[in-house]
């Protein structure tokens, strides 16, 4: 994963599961969602059995009040919401595009 903070780039290796191949016995500190709306409750659905009290969940999301459906499976303390700034598109399952530029 790249990431600028304040103008300094940094560079994290970060393991990353399909959703069929999460470890059972797997539990996170933070979780990134960012899907399509459309698949956001079935995602959750399916990492439930990994969410527990003290983890955070980070939903940068186009489209507001996600955090409703998100806090069916997490207190809305431990949910942190941002925006994206970049539209993407699903071209089939596992292809994604994205239309915006780096500045």
């Amino acid at each position: 994963m790249h990431i600028d903070i304040n103008g300094e780039s940094h560079h994290f290796n970060i393991p990353m599961h399909r959703l069929t191949e999460i470890p059972s016995d797997a539990l996170y500190d933070v979780v990134f969602l960012f899907p399509k709306s459309m698949q956001l409750e079935e995602i959750l659905k399916y990492i439930h059995p990994h969410l527990h009290e003290t983890m955070i969940v980070v939903c940068t999301m186009n489209g507001l009040k996600h955090e409703c459906i998100i806090q069916k499976y997490v207190s809305v303390d431990r949910i942190v919401c941002g925006v994206t700034t970049w539209t993407a598109g699903i071209e089939q399952p596992g292809h994604t595009h994205l239309m915006g530029q780096v500045q």
